[in-house]
């Protein structure tokens, strides 16, 4: 009886065991999830490549962050609930513990500076702090090719590489970030004349790739396959496909795409919707002193909240609306979302309106946007991104795919109506596509502008409005 009691006692400690050791090891794998989000923010704040598509390959980061993670979770479970049966020492622990860390630590830390960047000069290569940089410049390349191979038990993947004229290759698809910028890498190839080469796939593959790809992504795809694959491939429709192969599904990778017969094409293009323009940015405030001097004192005066410089340096005759409002009812009523409005609108430079150079407008964008949108009827949707290397999404998600750069391009707004979402803004490409944008990172010419004017020769604020 007394037997009995003791086994049900130690069945029910060893489940007890067993259940919080479970418990353990979730909380780890979550844990290892998180720093593995974190090491790759880390990663980008600290590279920090502006102009530039930077492609992080981190595909391995993850894994190791989680295997390391897991095992110092299963160190501690041995340790606590079974660690006589494992190892006979504290020590033992110890030392374990002590080379997972280290391991770990010097993995991540190599692989830290493991990136490439797409300049607009060329592929700059990063393989980890200990190896020095190489940039490849675009004549250099002999062309991109899209492929798909068979791994482990048959299991399909896909890659996407760039041939150098030297033989040596860079693989792209080893990166998260991959998957979110594929359609703005496509683009920056078909700008720089790349020769882009697409495998072809049979029937066998395609079924392979759509059970592959066809769920939800970290990307942001809803469906990978529907969103990406068909497209990467220039799949058109399943029964135009080539018949299988007899190629088993455990040959290690298809033949060399480079040497067959595939298809150059390009399926990232669209019709044009209307004409593409960069307004690029323009600051003529450098070509009077007194404009500088005032204009530094103005930002100054705006991120103190000075109210006190608007009451005297805003004219009394001055325009700040359609209506007719005075200065002291505008002042009256100003309050932080105008500050912010004056404040964008100063930063962004300007230029004269007349020949004397006594009437300076802030932003450029207002006197400067192009001519040729006014032959459209809905001219006041154009604006126009007032940075280089502006993301444009395909949701209103940062992790979603990039599916174009823009520099200092005009786009079309089509969400003016949505007020519920100022974070974001849905826009349209000239090419036609439909993508959104942080909203800070466009403006329209009609938004707030300010004008200078040289009075008595002092400058003032003769105008503070939005709108036509």
């Amino acid at each position: 009886m007394y037997d009995k009691r003791q086994k049900e006692t130690l069945r029910g400690k060893t489940i007890l065991r067993l259940f919080v050791s479970l418990i353990m090891l979730i909380i780890c794998a979550l844990l290892a999830v998180e720093v593995a989000d974190w090491f790759y923010l880390i990663q980008r704040e600290y590279i920090g490549i502006n102009n530039s598509l930077l492609i992080i390959h981190n595909s391995y980061c993850t894994g190791v962050i989680i295997g390391g993670i897991l095992t110092l979770g299963l160190l501690i479970c041995f340790r606590i609930f079974g660690g006589k049966y494992l190892f006979d020492t504290k020590i033992s622990y110890f030392i374990i513990a002590i080379v997972t860390f280290l391991v770990t630590s010097a993995i991540l830390a190599f692989s830290f500076f493991d990136y490439s960047v797409i300049k607009d000069n060329g592929v700059l290569r990063n393989k980890g702090w200990l190896v020095e940089h190489k940039i490849y410049p675009w004549s250099s390349i002999e062309q991109a090719s899209v492929e798909y191979y068979y791994g482990y038990k048959g299991r399909i993947g896909v890659k996407y590489v760039l041939y150098m004229n030297n033989g040596e290759t860079l693989d792209l698809t080893n990166s998260d970030e991959f998957w979110k910028k594929i359609f703005a890498l496509e683009i920056t190839f078909k700008h720089k004349g790349l020769k882009i080469i697409r495998m072809q796939v049979d029937a066998d593959a395609y079924q392979k790739l759509k059970n592959e790809f066809s769920r939800p992504s970290r990307a942001g795809h809803e469906n990978q396959f529907q969103e990406v694959i068909l497209k990467l491939f220039d799949i058109k429709e399943q029964h135009n496909l080539p018949a299988p192969t007899a190629t088993p599904a455990s040959t290690p990778s298809p033949p060399d795409p480079v040497h067959e017969n595939l298809e150059d094409t390009n399926t990232f293009e669209s019709e044009q919707s209307f004409i593409h323009y960069e307004l690029r940015p323009v600051d003529q405030a450098n070509e009077d002193g007194s404009l500088i001097e005032f204009r530094k004192n103005l930002i100054s005066n705006i991120e103190e909240r000075n109210i006190n410089f608007l009451k005297q340096y805003f004219d009394e005759q001055g325009k700040w609306d359609f209506g007719g409002t005075t200065k002291e009812q505008l002042l009256e009523s100003w309050g932080e979302e105008n500050w912010l409005d004056l404040q964008k609108a100063v930063a962004l430079g300007g230029t004269f309106f007349d020949k004397e150079k006594t009437v300076f407008i802030a932003p450029y964008t207002a006197e400067l946007f192009p001519d040729e949108f006014d032959e459209y009827e809905d001219m006041y949707d154009f604006e126009v991104a007032t940075k280089d290397h502006v993301e444009v999404y395909m949701h209103k998600d940062l992790d979603s795919n990039v599916i174009e750069i823009l520099n200092y391009t005009v786009v079309k707004r089509i969400d003016k109506d949505d007020v519920e979402d100022s974070y974001w803004k849905k826009i349209e490409i000239s090419d036609g596509r439909i993508g959104y944008v942080i909203g800070d990172n466009i403006r329209s010419p009609i938004d707030h502008r300010v004008i200078l004017e040289k009075v008595n020769n002092e400058w003032k604020i003769t105008a503070f409005l939005a709108g036509d």
